[in-house]
């Protein structure tokens, strides 16, 4: 081999070598870039454009109470309001009764020893 032929050699090699790497490295560049871009671009998305789940909850049924189930129970609770009135009356009428019925000076002679002065 000449002189000629190495030197050729020595500089063509390279020079066909260089390029082909800085091809390879600037292909794998792109390649970074590209999935950056894509990675921001779903960033974005998410922020302009939030992605909501709605999830529904079945809650128990609540009873909804009809006006005549609510006027039933204002009748029973009136019914018993009217009952214990009825019986405190007959207790007062009773007393009186027998107030009438006892002795009058019997009557003052218990009143005397149950007075709270004695």
């Amino acid at each position: 081999m000449s002189l000629t032929e190495s030197l050729t050699e020595l500089i063509i090699e390279p020079l066909t070598v260089f390029p082909e790497e800085i091809f390879g490295h600037l292909e794998r560049t792109v390649v970074q870039s590209e999935g950056e871009i894509d990675r921001r671009r779903r960033l974005l998305d998410i922020t302009w454009k939030p992605e909501i789940k709605l999830h529904r909850i079945d809650l128990p049924q609540q009873h909804v109470c009809t006006e005549e189930e609510v006027l039933t129970e204002q009748q029973v609770s009136n019914q018993e309001r009217n009952s214990s009135l009825d019986q405190e009356n007959q207790n007062l009428q009773r007393l009186k009764s027998n107030r009438r019925n006892q002795d009058p000076h019997k009557l003052k002679r218990n009143m005397r020893n149950h007075s709270p002065l004695s």
